[in-house]
Order: C-alpha cells, then sequence, then structure tokens
C-alpha cells in the first residue's frame, strides 16, 4: 500500500527527471529510495486480478518464509535502534561530528621550540573537537629534528614547508595531499601571514585571529619582510569575507571591521583559563613587595617596553614595587639595556 501511495510520487519526480536531463527514470529512483519490496511485481500491479493477486502473495509469501525464518534463528546482538545518535556510533562517546574531519591550519604546532600562546589557544580548542568524535590534522611548518608526521592528544600533526614559506606551502598541501578525502571544516589560525585559503577551497573555513600586526611589522622584522605582511593583511577583508571569524579581544574585532570585515561575522571570544593548572597556593605566602610579573616571548610587539618605561612613574608612588621578566627572544638584549637607562 505504502509503495502504491509513493508511485504517483516517484512517478512525478522521474518525469522531471528526465526533463531535466537526466536518463534513469522511475527504476532508479525507486533503487535509490531503498532496497525493492518482496512482494511480486504481479501482485504490486495496479490492474492485477483479484485472484492472480492471491496467487502472487503465495509466492512472496514462500520467498519470505525462509528469510524469516533464517531471522529468527540468527545469533542474538544488541539492538541497533539508538545507532542513529552519533554518540552510539562512537563507542558511547558524545559527539557532534558524525564521522566529520576538520583540518586546522597554523605556522606553528604545540611542539615547536617557539610555541607560545597562540598554539596553546588553538590546542585547547582541537583538543575539543577530538573529544567530539571528530578526526582532527594540525597542519604546521617544520622545524629542525621535527618529524614530518606526529600524533599529539589525538590529534594527527603534518609539518610541511618551513617558517619563511609556510603561507604559500599550506594551499598546496591542502589542495594535493588533503584532497582524498577533504576535510569536512578547516580552521585557519592568522597569527602571522594569512594562507589565503578560501581561494583553495571550497569547504567552509573558519578563522582565529588573536592579532593583526598592521604597522608593528615594521619595528619587527625589515622593511622588505614587514611590509610583505602588511600587503598580505590587507587581503584579509576581501579573501574572508565569507568566513566567520573569532577574535579574543574587542581591539582586535574594531581593527577586522575598520579593515572592511562585516561586524556580523566577527564574534569576539575571550580566552579561558585553565583553574586546574593556575590557581593560587595557599602554603606560598604572597611577596612582600608589589610585583609585577610578565611571563613570555621578549619581542618588541608585545610591548613590555611600555612597561619598563611606565615603571619609574609607578616607582615615585611604590618605591617597594618590583618588575620580574621570565622569558627570553630576540628583544631581550634591548630590554635589558632600557632597564639599566631607566635605573
Amino acid at each position: 500500500m505504502v509503495r502504491r501511495l509513493g508511485n504517483p510520487v516517484h512517478a512525478r519526480t522521474a518525469r522531471a527527471r528526465v526533463l531535466a536531463g537526466g536518463s534513469h527514470g522511475a527504476a532508479h529512483l525507486w533503487r535509490v529510495d531503498g532496497a525493492g519490496p518482496l512482494v511480486p511485481r504481479a501482485a504490486r500491479a495496479a490492474q492485477a486480478h483479484p485472484l492472480a493477486q492471491a496467487a502472487a502473495r503465495a509466492t512472496g509469501s514462500r520467498r519470505l518464509g525462509p528469510r524469516l525464518d533464517r531471522a529468527a534463528h540468527a545469533p542474538q546482538a544488541p539492538s541497533l535502534g539508538a545507532l542513529h545518535l552519533p554518540r552510539d556510533r562512537h563507542g558511547g562517546r558524545e559527539t557532534v561530528s558524525g564521522g566529520r574531519s576538520l583540518l586546522a591550519v597554523n605556522f606553528r604546532d604545540p611542539a615547536h621550540p617557539e610555541a607560545g600562546g597562540a598554539e596553546l589557544h588553538l590546542e585547547h580548542i582541537l583538543v575539543e573537537a577530538v573529544a567530539r568524535g571528530i578526526a582532527v590534522t594540525w597542519l604546521a611548518s617544520g622545524f629542525p629534528n621535527g618529524a614530518a608526521e606526529d600524533s599529539y592528544r589525538g590529534i594527527r600533526v603534518l609539518r610541511r614547508g618551513n617558517w619563511w614559506n609556510f603561507n604559500w606551502i599550506a594551499p598546496r598541501v591542502l589542495v594535493r595531499e588533503l584532497s582524498h578525502p577533504k576535510p569536512d571544516w578547516i580552521v585557519e589560525d592568522i597569527n602571522k601571514a594569512p594562507c589565503l585559503l578560501p581561494f583553495f577551497t571550497a569547504r567552509p573555513v573558519a578563522v582565529v585571529v588573536p592579532h593583526l600586526f598592521g604597522a608593528t611589522a615594521f619595528r619587527e622584522a625589515n622593511p622588505l619582510v614587514a611590509l610583505y605582511v602588511v600587503g598580505l593583511e590587507a587581503l584579509i577583508p576581501w579573501v574572508y569575507r565569507a568566513s566567520r571569524v573569532v577574535v579574543i579581544s574587542e581591539s582586535t574585532r574594531e581593527d577586522l571591521v575598520r579593515r572592511g570585515l562585516d561586524a556580523a561575522r566577527v564574534a569576539v571570544v575571550h580566552c579561558g583559563l585553565d583553574h586546574h593548572t593556575y590557581r593560587v597556593d595557599p602554603a606560598v605566602r604572597k611577596s612582600d613587595a608589589p610585583t609585577i610579573l610578565f611571563v613570555g616571548r621578549l619581542r618588541r610587539y608585545k610591548g613590555l617596553d611600555w612597561v619598563l618605561r611606565s615603571l619609574p612613574a609607578v616607582l615615585a608612588r611604590v618605591p617597594a614595587a618590583r618588575l620580574v621578566v621570565v622569558g627570553d627572544g630576540p628583544h631581550g638584549a634591548q630590554l635589558e639595556r632600557d632597564a639599566k637607562r631607566l635605573g
């Protein structure tokens, strides 16, 4: 009865397919719709004589009976009724993936000797994706003694190219090496130079932007390299105009909107804090002197020089205050000279 009710629908759809240039017709649509019924064709014929229908049903019963008998004596197995839920197909884990895959593209991975906050931020995002059953690949640049392929906290790590050419290598890897199968989602973390991935894939590309360099690039690199980075950043509003963008501060959102991105596509998600790792230890006595602590790489764009320059004014009001710097980097020697000059 259900098949007879559906036949007119299939027929109309088949005719529409033929008109649209298809060649399969209703038979193909029935095949796609599911396995054919066990009831013989004669019994399904709309004009079959009642006696012919009865004879056909008897034939169908002889065909169906043995199958039902085999099913009744089959080994018992858990019901498949709930396996349409993703969590049941992933060993009981909650997942929203449905077997999906995600590619993350970032200049560095957590094992890189100069990995920092951007890598830690992306790592936590990807570890959560892994926990939800998504197959995650992290594409990053290589470094000395770094394996071309690795695994980290359930994430497949691929290292290709190097620091200087990664933003050109990444699109090529995406098109050639990671195209079979293609990732379902792509996340590009723009904290160095953009890779312009929406140019090279039809897959949705989400973007994470910790910060942009802008004019500060000329303080970090030689004029040619700085001009190259600023030029690539100028393409962001156009290349990523259809992407969803996540930033970690209101100032970066304002920067992107000012450059031309649609404000509705840029969301601010502030960085969280791992309270299991970073917590107040009541057994440790607080410092007697008011202390400012800086932990990080010593790069000019980090702004530690502004802290040094403001410290004399702080000391004028709080003579016992002190600044403690934990870190190293190419700007370290200059900061030491500034600290001596400022006393």
